[in-house]
């Protein structure tokens, strides 16, 4: 079946990146604004770093009467705390993984896919129906392979941006 419609014109490329360039900017924007953690949150994890090490310390030097016990107590608590919290955390694949990379290209592609569909319906041409319908398969399929990648957890480095193989119309 051969693709007799027009591809689509410098405009209709230029208003569709302005759109994913505005979507990729507000996704920043919610990404910056999750991974700034509140004041009263920052103080009271170092706190509670600080304190679990300094009664370690304590503890330690009214155990044993050596102050090189509570020295080694006081730098050691701090590690143990720390790779407790990590143990504890949920693990959430950061920015630069495959799995962070293919959650925000599946965001992306759902809007992209939605998109299409509107377009699809107040398209009157058959030919141009049926482009749409061949692109919305394409982004369709990449949907389904960045949700599985994004569900995987996938923590292996990414391809260092957030963006899906656009439809050639072939």
């Amino acid at each position: 079946m051969s693709d007799n419609a027009a591809p689509p014109t410098r405009e209709e490329l230029l208003s569709r990146l302005q759109d994913l360039k505005q979507r990729a900017e507000s996704l920043q924007d919610q990404l910056a604004a999750r991974s700034r953690p509140k004041p009263g949150i920052v103080a009271w994890r170092l706190g509670l770093l600080i304190g679990a090490s300094l009664a370690a310390a304590i503890g330690t030097y009214v155990a044993t009467s050596s102050v090189l016990f509570a020295v080694l107590a006081l730098v050691a608590a701090p590690v143990i705390v720390l790779v407790i919290a990590l143990r504890l955390t949920s693990g959430a694949p950061g920015p630069g993984t495959r799995a962070w990379e293919s959650q925000h290209t599946a965001m992306l592609l759902a809007d992209v896919i939605a998109s299409r569909r509107g377009e699809r319906t107040t398209t009157a041409d058959d030919s141009q129906r049926a482009r749409i319908d061949r692109e919305i398969a394409f982004l369709s399929a990449q949907l389904d392979q960045h949700r599985a990648i994004a569900a995987s957890g996938d923590r292996s480095p990414g391809r260092g941006y957030v963006g899906f193989e656009p439809y050639s119309g072939e």
